[in-house]
């Protein structure tokens, strides 16, 4: 139910004032939803002039007026409407967004995303190396990918530290598939597949790790997870056929027959 009474709320909402309460929406939402500061109207119409007057309770002759916001707060207190400024606000339209509280908490929840990264190096073993440091610079520097929440960052670049360990770590084990690792640390043998952010934060570790550059091809990519003794899936990346000799002499035909291996 409204807070306001009606005919209040239907002189409120008339087009005399929507230019006011459209510009004091933006101010609060911008100010942390605070009655401060001021608001400028220019090139005000006569009917603008006229109801902005009946509700400030002085007259404006002026096609510009600065109204403050604190005064228009007590005003409408003071008024039928009863309310103040943002209560008003949100009776004429959907609720206001305190934009600064959400910048804060965009910055808080991506700084819990590095934080969370570097405890999760500094209580791995690859602590005592020296390439994590770098690794942790380099990544932050990147950022997180558009469209990673927060919270699949921490996850993933947890993944990652876990990979590397398992790699790089004093208790590293003997050759395995990429898949095979892959399953091993997030459950699905396409984890680690290209294209993944996992991926490349994985990839660009082992370069640090040894003092290599990041490939930009797929054969770089799998020297790269050779060197750590990980075989790439050699017959998905590499083979278009494996074994087929279709009969026929069309073209699709005699090119299976050529790119067979046997």
């Amino acid at each position: 139910m409204s807070g306001l009474p009606s005919a209040t709320h239907d002189w409120l909402t008339g087009p005399g004032l929507t230019r006011l309460w459209e510009g004091v929406r933006k101010r609060l939402e911008s100010n942390g939803v605070q009655a401060t500061g001021s608001l400028r109207l220019t090139a005000m119409n006569a009917q603008e002039r006229n109801d902005l007057s009946l509700l400030l309770g002085k007259p404006l002759t002026g096609t510009t007026v600065t109204i403050r916001l604190d005064m228009l707060d007590a005003r409408l207190r003071a008024s039928a409407a009863g309310l103040g400024l943002r209560k008003t606000l949100e009776e004429l339209g959907p609720p206001l967004t305190d934009r600064r509280a959400a910048r804060a908490d965009v910055a808080a929840r991506r700084e819990q995303v590095w934080s969370s990264f570097a405890s999760s190096l500094d209580t791995s073993p690859l602590a005592d190396q020296e390439w994590p440091r770098q690794w942790y610079d380099l990544l932050r520097r990147a950022g997180v990918p558009r469209g990673v929440t927060p919270e699949t960052a921490i996850w993933t670049l947890q993944q990652a530290v876990q990979v590397l360990t398992a790699l790089l770590g004093p208790e590293r084990g003997g050759a395995l598939g990429r898949g095979e690792l892959a399953a091993m640390a997030t459950g699905s043998a396409h984890g680690l597949d290209d294209g993944t952010w996992l991926a490349r934060l994985v990839q660009r570790g082992l370069a640090l790790a040894h003092g290599a550059e990041m490939p930009d091809d797929a054969a770089g990519r799998r020297a790269l997870w050779r060197l750590v003794s990980v075989t790439p899936d050699e017959v998905s990346s590499t083979v278009l056929t494996y074994g087929l000799r279709p009969d026929g002499e069309g073209w699709r035909e005699r090119a299976l027959r050529v790119w067979t291996i046997t």
